[in-house]
């Protein structure tokens, strides 16, 4: 009884990590946008050890990687919320929720034996990927509209790249999780290749995704130079206007020796109503005191 306890946690337990690498693995080589990438492998490793194992263990593998990647993002990328709870627990009903219908999905158009033996079982198992991938594209949309979820309004374009993601991840994971599991020579035999596939794809993916990463952080960094610069450019001539209404006033006292406060307040009243942003141009005289009374006696 405790050795079949011991083989079900370390079932569980070695779902959950190889689940959480290779989603972490997928975010690093393949990250698109914030919501997308290129290539996800927990998808298709999800779909390869329903189809291996127990569906109760792989369920409960799928969940609990899951949630430690939900936790993982948060802490990462967000901290606290209020609404912690649910940005656990989403993510965590989508994985094993997409992992239940894709195998099912799997199982009714392809062969049980996972041989893949015959030419129609790998036209039957091309065929159906893409299936699975526009389901959990689907689940993917739906839970991303749900109140708990961070990631709101998907475009058509990022709907388009985690299709596409899902499809690669499907089609890469499963034969080589097949390869490992699978007794058969004929997969014994297939081993090599689709290893040297997998690696293979990981890193044209990788070269792929970087160069796209690298032409979108210029595109933004000079669209930033260029408001930056719109932005220094308006200050500049606003600094300039002020300059201006500066050296205006001084030039009426540099035009005549003697300014009075009406000539003054006449003057400025046109800078004033003209330029909105100046609130006020005070009249401040600078006297002597030996000259107070006498210019008390004018004004």
């Amino acid at each position: 009884m405790d050795k079949t306890i011991y083989q079900t946690l370390k079932s569980i337990l070695s779902v959950a990590l190889v689940y959480f690498l290779l989603a972490k693995l997928s975010i690093q080589i393949s990250a698109v946008t914030n919501f997308s990438q290129l290539l996800s492998l927990h998808t298709g490793f999800a779909i390869a050890v329903m189809l291996v194992m127990a569906p109760s263990r792989a369920l409960a593998g799928i969940a609990l990687g899951a949630f430690a990647l939900s936790i993982y993002g948060t802490f990462e990328l967000e901290g606290s919320s209020a609404d912690a709870y649910l940005k656990y627990l989403l993510p965590i009903f989508t994985a094993v929720i997409q992992a239940y219908l894709g195998s099912k999905i799997y199982r009714y158009w392809v062969n049980v034996d996972n041989s893949l033996s015959h030419d129609y079982d790998l036209l039957r198992f091309l065929k159906v990927v893409p299936v699975i991938a526009l389901i959990y594209t689907g689940i993917s949309f739906l839970s991303s509209q749900l109140p708990g979820s961070s990631q709101h309004e998907l475009g058509l374009l990022c709907c388009l790249e985690i299709w596409i993601g899902h499809t690669l991840g499907l089609i890469l994971v499963i034969p080589v999780v097949f390869s490992i599991v699978e007794q058969q020579s004929l997969w014994k035999n297939r081993r090599n290749i689709l290893v040297f596939n997998f690696i293979a794809a990981l890193t044209i993916t990788f070269l792929v995704c970087s160069n796209i990463r690298m032409f979108e952080n210029a595109r933004i960094e000079d669209r930033f130079k260029i408001l930056t610069n719109q932005t220094a450019t308006l200050f500049q001539v606003s600094l300039k206007e002020k300059e201006l209404l500066q050296e205006a006033v001084a030039q009426l006292f540099v035009s005549s020796k003697h300014v009075t406060r009406e000539e003054f307040r006449q003057f400025v009243s046109g800078i004033s109503d003209q330029n909105k942003f100046i609130q006020v141009v005070e009249w401040l005289p600078k006297i002597e005191y030996e000259q107070r009374a006498e210019y008390e006696r004018e004004q």
